[in-house]
């Protein structure tokens, strides 16, 4: 490792670990390496992030950017929310 280069940016979702390569990231970015790890059962689009870092904040937005050196542990909460029609 060069000292240009950074090391990997640890996250935890429902207390599974796996690396993200950038500090920012969105709420899907996140969603979907778990769910390619094997951590989320169901369409990475159908979970909200809640952290357990940062007060509990919720991610609402599946764009919504994540800074990972500020907010790396989570929970993934099913979106229960239904379409106004």
């Amino acid at each position: 490792m060069t000292t240009t280069d950074k090391p990997p940016h640890t996250v935890k979702v429902d207390g599974e670990e796996f690396h993200m390569e950038h500090r920012y990231v969105t709420s899907l970015d996140i969603l979907e390496r778990a769910k390619d790890k094997a951590i989320l059962a169901d369409d990475p689009r159908n979970y909200l992030l809640k952290s357990l870092t940062t007060d509990d904040k919720l991610y609402t937005s599946l764009e919504e950017q994540v800074d990972l050196e500020e907010d790396n542990i989570f929970t993934a909460l099913p979106n229960t929310s239904t379409p106004v029609g």
